[in-house]
């Protein structure tokens, strides 16, 4: 998962990034759910800096299917 970190800055200032990362995390959770219900299991690596491993300038939060 991504964000645009042009329009959460816009909104937010200095705290989009932290606002971004509660969303994604809000999502997590209730696809978590969803996938849960089908017995589809999977989880959450976190918060990784993509700038050293794609040269993709925003942060991606990265979740694993089962």
């Amino acid at each position: 998962m991504a964000y645009d970190y042009d329009k959460y800055f816009g909104k937010y200032g200095n705290c989009g990034i932290r606002y971004a990362s509660i969303e994604c995390g809000a999502f997590l959770q209730n696809f978590q759910l969803l996938l849960s219900e089908k017995e589809i299991y999977g989880c959450p690596l976190g918060f990784v800096d993509n700038d050293a491993l794609l040269g993709i300038e925003e942060p991606l939060i990265y979740f694993i299917i089962n």
